[in-house]
């Protein structure tokens, strides 16, 4: 029981890591892309807008997921 809870809380760090932390740093690049060089606007815009429908996406299918095994395994 204990295993489970650390495994199921490291998933929760991946998950934050990569759907939260790393975006955001991306992000925070595009825009300095975006602000700073003419040239690089138009794809800078379309990365970031590209990297915000995957971060969505992402959340969605894991609310989906979730939702279907929320009462399969009760304690």
């Amino acid at each position: 029981m204990q295993r489970a809870r650390v495994v199921s809380f490291l998933r929760l760090c991946c998950l934050v890591l990569l759907v939260f932390v790393l975006p955001s740093a991306v992000a925070r690049y595009l825009m300095r892309v975006i602000m700073t060089d003419e040239e690089a606007r138009v794809p800078a815009v379309v990365c970031l807008l590209l990297l915000l429908l995957a971060g969505m996406t992402a959340l969605v299918v894991w609310g989906i997921r979730s939702s279907r095994t929320a009462g399969k395994n009760p304690p």
